[in-house]
């Protein structure tokens, strides 16, 4: 009776100890697949984190240049040239306007390469000339004035195409356009224009996208010092 009761207690003692045997080996098995999805979990955070703070400092650098450019008169200028044609439902234009101003970006967007492309060269003549051995000073200056006269031709060619833009527009449509915020442009430009477009209405003139850089301080201190 003694040894009967001892095989029933030892029975009810593996009974119980069974299903907190399993639960503690379905657990060690669950553990690594819990500590997988935490960690695919934390890294879906921190990529939507990082890309909500690559497109806050993107925005943040958009409406600086939106500033920058609503403050300069030929900034703004060169940012009308290609936003107007875009404003056909806010400034309730007509197709015929929207046609007109299409077309004078397309004459503008032509313009402006000619100009860039010989911008270009002068200003590769100038870095040539200013590491060579003995640069000639009066060919140096005449340079600089080339370079200095393409970036006013630029300006005014934004100037005079924006200024014959807007003549298109309607006194009630050119008021609507003035009373226009930077931060209202900035948003129709968002949802109208794709970022190349915006990149290139924002970045102004040839100086502003940095088609006509100066040469570094170095070498014209070597030029400088060769002579």
């Amino acid at each position: 009776m003694k040894t009967l009761t001892t095989i029933l207690f030892a029975v009810l003692l593996m009974a119980g100890t069974l299903p907190a045997a399993a639960q503690h080996h379905d657990n060690q098995k669950q553990a690594p697949q819990k500590a997988k999805d935490g960690m695919m979990q934390d890294g879906m955070m921190q990529d939507g984190m990082m890309q909500d703070g690559m497109m806050g400092r993107m925005h943040q650098m958009h409406m600086q240049m939106m500033d920058q450019a609503m403050q300069d008169p030929f900034q703004h200028s060169t940012l009308m040239v290609h936003v107007l044609p875009t404003m056909q439902l806010p400034l309730e234009l007509s197709d015929e306007q929207v046609a007109h101003l299409e077309e004078a970006v397309e004459v503008f967007n032509r313009q402006q390469s000619a100009l860039q492309d010989k911008a270009s060269q002068a200003q590769s003549q100038l870095k040539d000339l200013l590491a060579s051995d003995k640069p000639d000073p009066a060919q140096v200056k005449l340079l600089l004035r080339e370079t200095g006269m393409l970036r006013a031709d630029l300006k005014a060619l934004g100037f005079e195409t924006a200024y014959r833009m807007e003549a298109e527009l309607s006194e009630a449509q050119w008021a609507k356009l003035s009373e226009m915020t930077p931060m209202q442009i900035h948003h129709h430009m968002a949802m109208h224009m794709t970022m190349m477009e915006m990149m290139q209405a924002l970045q102004g003139d040839m100086m502003q996208a940095g088609m006509m850089e100066m040469m570094p301080a170095e070498n014209m201190q070597n030029g400088m010092m060769k002579q």
